[in-house]
């Protein structure tokens, strides 16, 4: 078809296929070839259509092959002749189309619509099916006000233990005061006072925005009502019913619940699926992915010298399939190790193709350009490097170049001219016309025609087209060329994610991970068995770490907060990637190289990283206050308190 002669981001040879080549390609893995040119059921073919030779696979004369399609290329419905041919089985007629919730989701079905509505002249009707699911609260979760303060949810404690006031009204949420000032959102402050205030007098307030009261109209109000010491008062330890030695600010505000939740966040991933093309985990939460250690987290474990971890993850535990075979097996049967250098007799074993380092020859006498044209006496080697193009394979495979195009041909290139066919059966124009026609799209697919300007005078009927034809170059270069995705930075398996909360009482080794993850990685997660914590963007090596794994429930992991500024983290929805080291040099060189203790000094200016700060200081100045009528006491450990 005409509109498929694409033009191109840069200028290269179009590949113009038809919908003949692309049925053929579809329905079976015979190669496509073409040689002459024809008309086939009333379409002019510039090229003739041939299948290459299969083992399973007769030879049939090509009008015979041809006959089992229809006028646009397409494999005729009752025709199962091509798929029973190559794989010995009758196609499957339907195929399973539903739709389903994503992975681990759930809900009850409330609601379903049925809409039409017309597209390219035909009545298409749309489903919407709506499904409900009532959550409770966890630990992970996202809640903001008005002001900003947004943050994650810490812990739920019974309601039991929570602060109660004095008429036995207990405390739903607890904020931590030093997140005023550090937002400098003190706003929230009124709006608690006149939001008691306004519940006492049982009446509504109504403030513009950007037009605060001032503070005597805030002060008549609160008086008005009843409220003493702008809204701070006695509460009472719902552990030990005791009263707080201190009255605290407490009140009514506006708190709102965000849909950021941790169940929909949290995943994990021992092995599944993989992609065909390039066998590495699959992307994305509902199909069971894994994480991707990009570009930069490649840099992070150079930085730390994690030559094993890094070889393990772009190895075994991503598109190597062999070795993804011997680790699953050492995993299962006897907890053995492999070696994650090249196989012996594989391409690149020097007992068969000789030494790969440039300027030495086999027995090792001369290494070194200086000895660059010399002949060794003992192995006979010439010393010398030589430019061989990839793509000259036949003479190290001893076969003729017409036999390697056979396996390592990819695409033809056929161009059917619909819109010209079209023209020749009504006659509508002249011979003359129709030939310039045939030259304009016999010139599109000229090999030797490298600017190929003829590609400015075809359109496109649809941008999808135009997006969808790429050269090769353009296929290799770029973020999302293959090179830098697919190679650079690979998907792995043995990896987990999810949302962060603070965990003070950890030590600044450990790490707590929810129990799913346990059951996800075999139970492997056992004691002295660290794991790798990561926090992207990875500006740095400090950004990968290494962690004791403590057991936990829930879906949320727990650090303590000291280890947040060096993964440039914190609390208020962020996540982190978790990988599990497998093999014993891997988890040998986290614990030597990437544990987190050795990483409290901050590299650029040798300050400590880890520094008290916020709570901590407020907390330790309170212990360390002189109190009136009373001495100082001193504790060997914090247990002692």
């Amino acid at each position: 078809m005409l509109r498929q002669a694409a033009t191109l981001l840069k200028s290269q040879t179009p590949l113009i296929a038809s919908g003949i080549e692309k049925s053929l390609f579809d329905n079976s893995p015979l190669v496509v070839r073409v040689q002459e040119k024809g008309e086939v059921d009333g379409l002019y073919v510039l090229k003739w259509l041939q299948l290459r030779r299969c083992d399973r696979v007769e030879r049939k004369s090509k009008k015979k092959y041809l006959a089992h399609l229809d006028e646009q290329g397409i494999v005729k419905t009752e025709e199962e002749l091509i798929l029973m041919k190559i794989l010995g089985k009758r196609p499957q007629k339907f195929v399973n189309a539903s739709l389903y919730l994503p992975t681990e989701e759930r809900g009850i079905v409330y609601q379903v619509k049925k809409k039409q509505f017309p597209k390219n002249q035909k009545e298409i009707e749309l489903v919407e099916i709506y499904v409900v699911h009532e959550r409770k609260i966890e630990v992970g979760d996202k809640l903001t006000t008005r002001f900003g303060n947004k943050g994650v949810v810490a812990k739920i404690v019974p309601e039991s233990q929570m602060p109660f006031d004095e008429e036995g009204k207990t405390i739903d949420i607890i904020f931590n005061p030093l997140g005023v000032p550090t937002r400098m959102n003190s706003g929230q402050l009124l709006e608690v006072i006149l939001a008691s205030a306004a519940r006492k007098l049982d009446t509504k307030l109504l403030v513009r925005p950007f037009n605060t009261l001032s503070l005597e109209a805030i002060k008549s109000i609160s008086q008005e009502a009843g409220i003493k010491n702008f809204g701070s008062q006695k509460l009472f330890d719902g552990q030990t019913g005791l009263p707080f030695q201190q009255e605290i600010y407490n009140g009514y505000i506006y708190v709102l619940k965000l849909n950021h939740m941790v169940t929909d966040k949290f995943h994990a991933r021992n092995t599944g699926s993989y992609s065909l093309l390039y066998q590495q985990p699959l992307k994305g939460r509902s199909r069971g992915g894994g994480q991707r250690v990009g570009e930069m987290e490649v840099g992070d474990m150079q930085a730390h010298g994690a030559s094993y971890n890094l070889m393990e993850m772009m190895g075994p535990k991503s598109d190597d399939i062999y070795k993804r075979r011997l680790m699953r097996n050492s995993l299962y049967f006897d907890n053995r190790q492999i070696d994650l250098r090249s196989n012996n007799r594989g391409l690149f074993d020097p007992r068969i193709f000789g030494p790969y380092l440039n300027y030495e020859c086999h027995c090792g006498k001369y290494k070194g350009k200086q000895n660059e044209g010399q002949i060794c006496e003992r192995c006979e080697t010439l010393i010398a490097l030589f430019k061989v193009l990839a793509t000259d394979l036949s003479n190290i495979l001893k076969i003729s170049v017409k036999d390697l195009e056979d396996i390592i041909y990819l695409r033809s290139y056929i161009v059917v001219d619909n819109g010209l066919t079209k023209i020749i059966a009504d006659k509508q124009l002249s011979d003359e016309i129709i030939t310039q026609a045939q030259q304009l799209i016999e010139g599109l697919v000229q090999e030797d025609n490298p600017d190929n300007s003829e590609t400015k005078s075809v359109f496109l009927e649809d941008y999808q087209d135009f997006l969808e034809n790429e050269s090769l170059l353009q296929k290799l270069s770029g973020k999302e060329g293959i090179l830098r995705r697919y190679s650079l930075g690979k998907r792995v398996d043995y990896s987990a994610r999810s949302v962060i909360v603070p965990n003070p009482t950890l030590q600044l080794e450990q790490v707590g991970l929810p129990d799913k993850i346990v059951f996800f990685w075999l139970d492997k997660i056992i004691q002295n068995h660290p794991v790798l914590v990561n926090r992207a963007p990875s500006l740095h090596r400090l950004s990968i770490q290494a962690f004791y794994p403590q057991l936990t429930l829930g879906n949320s992991i727990e650090l303590h907060p000291l280890v947040t500024t060096a993964l440039n983290a914190d609390f208020d929805g962020d996540q982190v990637a978790i990988y599990l080291p497998l093999t014993k040099q891997c988890q040998k060189e986290a614990k030597e190289l990437m544990l987190s203790p050795q990483h409290i000094i901050d590299p650029k200016n040798g300050y400590l990283i880890d520094n008290p700060t916020q709570d901590m200081i407020l907390g330790i100045y309170y212990l360390t206050k002189e109190k009136k009528g009373k001495n100082l006491v001193y504790y060997d450990e914090i247990n002692n308190i």
